[in-house]
């Protein structure tokens, strides 16, 4: 791989401790990820996230996605899911991701101006299995889950609200 591109991760799911926030943080700030609100500090980026009730998300700038990994693998052990999503470069695709304690990762390639696309390799060995129709179906249903779509939203416990300055209720707008 020749240049270095940015990536995004998305935290999803339910964050109970504040242990495992603060784990969290940790794997933020030795990958050095930024913020992509609010810069300098990933517990304010949790507690605008609990307020505006979106996903956290966080940047690599240029980067390759096996720098995200030791991320991934503190947010794997907790059983966060996450999404991912990195930009494509001279001489590879972009790709995006997702993680969840159910799925495990599920990938797809981005093909640039074009949106998800399934490599022909997998698509011939698709067609040449015992059941050619499902094999496809599942490498496009695939494509859809790497999107991130079906993830659950991002909450967190009480404890960690009250951790983070949260005092009152945060309420859909």
């Amino acid at each position: 791989m020749g240049d270095r591109c940015d990536l995004r991760l998305a935290i999803h799911g339910h964050i109970e401790t504040v242990d495992h926030l603060n784990r969290i943080i940790a794997a933020l700030t030795e990958a050095d990820m930024s913020n992509e609100t609010i810069q300098g500090d990933h517990a304010l980026e949790f507690a605008a996230a609990i307020r505006r009730q979106t996903a956290p998300v966080f940047m690599f700038d240029e980067c390759y996605p096996e720098e995200v990994q030791p991320v991934e693998a503190v947010l794997q052990e907790l059983g966060i899911a996450y999404y991912a999503a990195h930009s494509s470069g001279c001489e590879y695709p972009g790709s995006n991701w997702i993680w969840t304690p159910e799925k495990g990762i599920v990938a797809a390639i981005q093909a640039s101006g074009m949106g998800d696309v399934v490599q022909i390799a997998m698509l011939r060995k698709a067609i040449e299995s015992d059941n050619p129709l499902s094999a496809v179906k599942e490498l496009f249903e695939n494509n859809v889950i790497a999107s991130g779509f079906y993830l659950p939203d991002f909450t967190v416990s009480h404890d960690i609200k009250l951790f983070l300055g949260i005092t009152g209720e945060v309420l859909p707008c």
